[in-house]
């Protein structure tokens, strides 16, 4: 049985859910979040195996390389 998860991680994993392949950038735009409120819980949500890394592109708000992310599924 799954535990719930607190109410930033699960905002985090519904929105990588719905737009798979975001960046932290891309998240924090699609939140409204600071990136330093998303970055911290996405690393939460990889290290619980919840999320993972799925690609390397540009990111379409700063135009750099960036790692996406994507739910993990089983």
């Amino acid at each position: 049985m799954q535990k719930k998860l607190p109410k930033k991680q699960h905002q985090v994993r519904e929105m990588l859910a719905l737009h798979a392949d975001l960046t932290d950038k891309e998240l924090a735009r699609a939140l409204n979040w600071d990136i330093n409120t998303v970055t911290p819980r996405r690393g939460e949500l990889v290290k619980a195996g919840i999320v993972e890394w799925s690609q390397t592109r540009p990111c379409a708000v700063t135009g750099k390389t960036c790692h996406a992310w994507r739910v993990v599924t089983k």
